[in-house]
């Protein structure tokens, strides 16, 4: 079949509608001011498939929280005691707190826990740092209360603040780690009255020490660290902190808050490098910056199983202790959560999930964000069974409450396993964004997937904006607010066959800023869909899976559930191409590093991405392009509105190919590289020759030779054998933007394959019976409503439309699904259910024929894994065909001119009026106007007539400057409208003149049409005018260009009727024409431009004879018929005037575009419907 049938690959392009609850969206484009949640839940899931309950238990605020190996959990409160929660009936929920230790007055802000090891020799209990003190709290006898505080470390000097010391590990061979917060946090340099630093980076102040295992001595392990709030080693054993922001008090001092891979020896950045202050350190690089600015990272725990699987423990009285479960492997979450961080933001209340891949140069990170909490989140841990608990403060940032207030227990857990979850989120393009989910998708979730889908983009946007009513009050913050945010229309959405991927496609993201993507619950059983559709008194509990219920009472009462998934996509990353050998075989797509390693780690549960990697072990070629931001490697971002006393040094790094044991450089043999470098081809390193914000680099490789050896690093002059690794944030798409901010969407592009396209050659594709396109899809009101509206498609890249209509069932539009429909006489048809009521099924085939089954002659109904639409469509087309097909889906050409002023104006036009008028020709009856008095055939022979056996039409649009109000007399904005309109036609050219054509323009011209006031009207002009007619040029005049003053009779002559506005009278309003019998009137009715469809603007008491026209329109006005529109010859030459085109409207009233391009043409001497087909284009209709 020659059809394209149901273009579901284009996807159905649907106007950006936004959910109902982000009321006043502004116009697509438009910036959005923020919008919050009236009532925001305690806990807002931002992925599918959690439950969330608060636990019944009324406790102080807590600061640290861990479960030990029997289930039970450790609760650290801010005022010192420490409790022991328990779970009485075998829930998993602990329903009862019972005091451990009542360290009131004994330990003074203690922010920190860990575990002792089960069979510690000292007993079973916790370390807890507070101010002065490591302490260790210990139950030697396993009755579950503490017997002993046991000083693991103290002797510092104290600082005045509430907390010191903070934050706690143990490593498996018994080292305690603890860190002692900076000496000043307002002050890091300790800058005395003479502004001398008296910093001292060998004191144990900002640091984190090691404690040997028999407590014996400690030692500073690294610098810098400001106040890491929580401590944890991951499964490699590895130590990770949580950092505070600084940046507020030191402009470039923690300018985020952290997450820190502790090493030995590295210094991380309060306070940092200062060529005077400080000038021995390099500031180590965050292996994640949590941002915007102050989220104050809290809480730390992997998400590591509990381990419960420990045997039998002994006191150490020698009795028995407790004997612990079975080995545990539950983890939070799907299974592809395991090992990431949790990490929790207290003073904006969010929940971090953070995936780290090592490397042999060091850790990067992937981030998360995938809860907001409505109180301050201090600190997460894992339970047993593999839920989360969350520890919450009451109050305002940042502490809240303080140490005796009410505390908040949550306890989030997994109840949907077969919930599909989002596991990667991209740009594919800069009009198309990707979500990958780890399992099938229901089709039934899908529907509406883009009316109901939003995005709002913004250097600050994060997902869940909506639900952040708590923050704290820093200024940097309320610029944050600010700052303006941006809708990012949705114009379609479609999903792969798998059903495991759904593409958005969406107005051109070039701006490297944040796109916060807001989508129904598309991972919904059919069970939850139907409990959703309750009334909220009939809504099942919180094990259900209804993500909200189940809290304690009154902890979340909200008018309807909101269980939309909220997610970030940016524009980082690579774009990848593997080719076989032969060329036969070819993947391309995105990827999120170019270190291999990092990007398989990272892509886990992405289809699209796991095809990629059997290939890449298979002989072929792989190329990489991206954008590599080597600014500011190890130099910390500044505050916002803060300067540095200093100018940083310019770091000239180095980007390394590594051999993952060795470290060395290792050469890449076959590679080829395209980029600014210092170096040769073959390369094992190279130094860009600049460092600019996104340096395109490009290269390629063979594989499987390059798979293992791409090893990506980076190294610094001053430190040339200490490698580090390449976060994802440095990595650009090769057409993103990094120093662009979002805005309105721009009213053209350039698409560098639509060069020499023809819009109305594709448009006549469209509706043709060779592709059929019209047959089951609309375009701008045009077609029919069978598959997917494609009215939106100027939005979309290039390569992805091509991409969709030639494997249209890559992509399936869930709002257009085929069908495979089984009959019970044995039948079985295939279409898209386009209605269905309890009595029939409608059903269109691939013909756009509509066919009505009786439900009673159904047997089944299944979903058509292919698109209806046909393969190899554009095979019948070539290359320039394909081009004018694509040129008319990508662009719009015109659009109606904005409507100005205050005079109302008229309604649009009706398409079916329009389309009627064009659809009766007026033919090639009146080429030749021989008299002025009566209306003939042609009696000439085309070669008697100017250029008539020429394909060009030749047009020049005449203006003057503006001299009216808004919206009216705009000749520039008329001349540059219909120099876009009329090329649009085959083979007319379009040159422009200010007030008056050059002699070249009238030796070239079939016609000129102006539009001015007719400046500096003078004989001599009409000299030149009478030449040009004289030799069968033809003009066009519109409204005011008949003004001639005091020299309206000699114009006269020229044109028929002429004005001299000290004589002339004139009307602004409503207008009703009537038509006399003229060949240019063809179509046209009393009805068609009537006081109700027209308003503009009339002239009458012109000066000249109306005997020497010929009329076809006229307007009543001091109750006689004045001339309004007519028709001249002068000799070979033709005139056609309009006195209509007062207001910009009137030009695109698509009906008087009928008749002023009849008049155009007829005056050039052209078949008078040449130019019909524009009459629509850009003009107000109304479908």
């Amino acid at each position: 079949m020659k059809a394209l049938i149901h273009l579901l690959a284009l996807a159905f392009t649907l106007p950006a509608a936004q959910p109902a609850s982000l009321s006043q969206a502004p116009q697509p484009g438009g910036a959005r001011p923020l919008e919050l949640v009236a009532n925001p839940p305690a806990v807002q899931m931002l992925v599918p498939g959690f439950t969330v309950r608060e636990l019944p238990l009324e406790l102080k605020n807590l600061t640290s929280i861990k479960y030990r190996a029997d289930g039970k959990c450790y609760g650290v409160g801010y005022n010192g005691q420490i409790w022991l929660l328990s779970d009485t009936d075998g829930d998993g929920v602990p329903d009862k707190a019972d005091l451990f230790w009542d360290g009131a007055g004994k330990l003074r802000g203690p922010i920190g826990l860990a575990l002792t090891p089960p069979g510690y020799k000292h007993g079973e209990g916790v370390f807890v740092p507070s101010k002065g003190k490591l302490s260790l709290i210990v139950d030697k006898n396993g009755d579950d209360r503490a017997d002993e505080e046991i000083i693991v470390a103290t002797g510092w000097k104290e600082i005045p603040q509430n907390v010191d010391a903070i934050g706690v590990a143990l490593d498996k061979d018994g080292s305690i780690y603890f860190s002692l917060g900076a000496a000043n946090y307002a002050n890091g340099y300790l800058l005395d009255a003479n502004g001398k630093s008296q910093f001292d980076v060998k004191s144990e102040r900002g640091t984190v020490l090691k404690v040997a295992p028999d407590f014996s001595k400690r030692e500073v392990v690294c610098t810098g660290v400001r106040f890491p709030v929580a401590m944890a080693f991951n499964r490699h054993g590895d130590l990770f902190c949580s950092e505070q922001e600084g940046a507020t008090w030191l402009p470039n001092g923690n300018p985020f808050d952290e997450l820190l891979h502790i090493q030995p020896g590295r210094h991380y950045g309060f306070p940092p490098r200062h060529p005077k202050h400080l000038p021995n350190v390099f500031d180590e690089p965050s292996t994640f910056d949590y941002g915007p600015q102050h989220q104050s990272t809290c809480g730390l725990c992997f998400n590591e199983p509990v381990q419960v699987g420990r045997g039998v423990l002994t006191a150490p009285s020698g009795g028995p202790l407790r004997t612990a479960s079975p080995t545990n492997t539950a983890i939070f979450g799907p299974a592809h959560w395991a090992g990431d961080a949790i990490v929790t933001g207290e003073s904006r209340g969010k929940l971090y999930r953070t995936k780290l891949v090592k490397t042999a140069a060091g850790y990067v990170a992937q981030n998360h964000l995938i809860a907001c909490l409505n109180y301050l989140t201090v600190d997460a841990c894992l339970t047993p069974r593999g839920d989360l608990l969350v520890a919450c403060h009451t109050g305002k940032p940042d502490w809240g409450t303080g140490p005796n207030g009410p505390g908040k227990l949550f306890l989030i857990r997994h109840a949907d396993t077969n919930a599909p979850q989002p596991v990667l989120t991209w740009s594919a393009s800069p009009t198309e964004i990707r979500i990958a989910f780890d399992k099938p998708l229901d089709p039934a979730n899908l529907r509406d997937l883009a009316k109901r889908t939003s995005i709002t983009a913004g250097k600050y946007v994060m997902p869940g904006d909506r639900f952040e009513a708590m923050y704290p009050g820093y200024q940097v913050v309320k610029d944050q607010k600010a700052t303006p945010r941006y809708d990012v229309p949705v114009l379609s959405a479609s999903v792969t066959p798998d059903r495991r991927t759904f593409l958005l496609h969406t107005a051109p993201r070039t701006a490297a800023v944040n796109y916060a993507v807001r989508i129904p619950n598309v991972s919904r059983s059919a069970a939850l869909r139907a409990d959703a559709n309750k009334p909220n008194a009939q809504r099942a509990g919180s094990e259900t899976g209804a993500p909200k219920a189940g809290l304690k009472p009154g902890a979340n009462e909200r008018a309807e559930p909101d269980d939309d998934i909220e997610l970030l996509v940016d524009n980082h990353g690579v774009e990848a191409k593997w080719t076989s050998d032969d060329g036969k075989e070819v993947w391309s797509g995105w990827l999120p590093h170019l270190d291999i390693e990092v990007s398989k780690a990272f892509t886990v549960g992405s289809a699209e991405n796991e095809r990629l990697w059997p290939l890449m072990t298979r002989t072929g070629t792989v190329a990489f392009k991206t954008k590599l931001d080597l600014t500011a490697m190890l130099s910390p971002a500044v505050q916002p509105g803060s300067k540095l006393d200093y100018v940083p040094a310019s770091e000239k790094p180095t980007v390394l190919f590594f051999d993952p044991v060795t470290l060395r450089p290792v050469l890449m043999p076959g590679s080829k590289f395209r980029t600014p470098v210092s170096v040769n081809y073959g390369l094992s390193s190279f130094k860009p020759l600049s460092d600019q914000q996104g340096s395109p680099i490009s290269f390629e490789g063979a594989t499987p030779d390059i798979n293992p050896a791409l090893k990506l690093a980076w190294s610094q002059p001053l430190q040339p054998d200490l490698a580090r690794p390449f976060p994802l944030r440095r990595f650009y798409l090769p057409w993103a933007e990094p120093k662009a901010e979002p805005a309105p969407l721009a009213t053209e592009r350039v698409v560098p394959e639509l060069a020499g396209g023809r819009w109305l050659a594709g448009r006549r594709l469209f509706h043709s019976e060779q592709l059929a396109c019209a047959k089951c899809h609309r375009t701008r009101g045009e077609g029919s409503a069978v598959g997917p509206d494609l009215s939106n498609l100027l939005h979309r890249d290039y390569a992805s439309v091509l991409r969709d209509i030639r494997e249209p069932s890559a992509a399936i539009n869930p709002d257009h699904p085929a069908f495979n429909v089984d009959l019970t006489d044995g039948e079985s048809l295939t279409g898209v259910v386009v209605g269905e009521s309890a009595a029939e099924l409608r059903l269109a085939d691939a013909t756009g024929k509509t066919v009505v089954l009786p439900r009673a002659k159904v047997k089944a109904l299944r979903a058509s894994t292919l698109s209806l639409m046909p393969e190899g469509l554009l095979a019948s087309l070539n290359a320039e065909q394909v081009r004018d097909l694509m040129t008319f889906l990508l662009t719009v050409p015109l659009e109606p001119a904005p409507i100005e002023g205050n005079t109302p104006p008229p309604p649009p036009r009706k398409r079916a009026e329009v389309e009627a008028l064009v659809k009766s020709p007026v033919g090639d009856d009146v080429r030749s106007l021989t008299s002025n008095s009566k209306l003939q055939t042609p009696n000439s022979k085309p070669s008697e007539r100017l250029l008539t056996s020429s394909p060009t039409m030749h047009v020049v649009l005449c203006a003057g400057p503006k001299d009216h109000g808004k919206g009216e007399h705009d000749y520039p904005l008329w001349q540059k409208r219909w120099s876009k309109l009329l090329p649009l036609a085959d083979n007319v050219t379009v040159d422009t003149a200010d007030k008056w054509p050059s002699a070249e323009q009238f030796a070239k011209a079939n016609v000129i049409c102006f539009f001015n006031n007719n400046p500096a009207w003078n004989e001599e002009r009409g000299k030149e005018l009478d030449a040009y007619l004289a030799r069968g040029g033809g003009a066009a005049y519109f409204h005011w260009a008949v003004e001639a003053r005091t020299n309206a009779l000699a114009f006269a002559r020229r044109i028929g009727l002429a004005s001299d506005s000290s004589k002339l009278k004139y009307r602004h309003g409503p207008i009703d024409l009537v038509f006399h019998e003229h060949p240019l009137a063809k179509g046209f009715t009393k009805t068609s431009f009537t006081r109700e469809k027209f308003v503009d603007e009339t002239y009458w008491l012109f000066q000249g004879d109306p005997k020497d026209v010929q009329l076809l329109a006229s307007g009543e006005e001091d109750g006689q018929l004045r001339p309004q529109l007519w028709t001249r010859t002068v000799g070979k030459g033709r005139v056609f005037v309009a006195v209509p085109g007062h207001y910009n409207w009137t030009f695109d009233d698509p009906v008087f575009r009928v008749l002023a391009l009849r008049g155009i043409c007829w005056a050039a001497g052209q078949p008078t419907d040449r130019l019909a087909e524009l009459a629509i284009i850009g003009a107000r209709v109304l479908d």
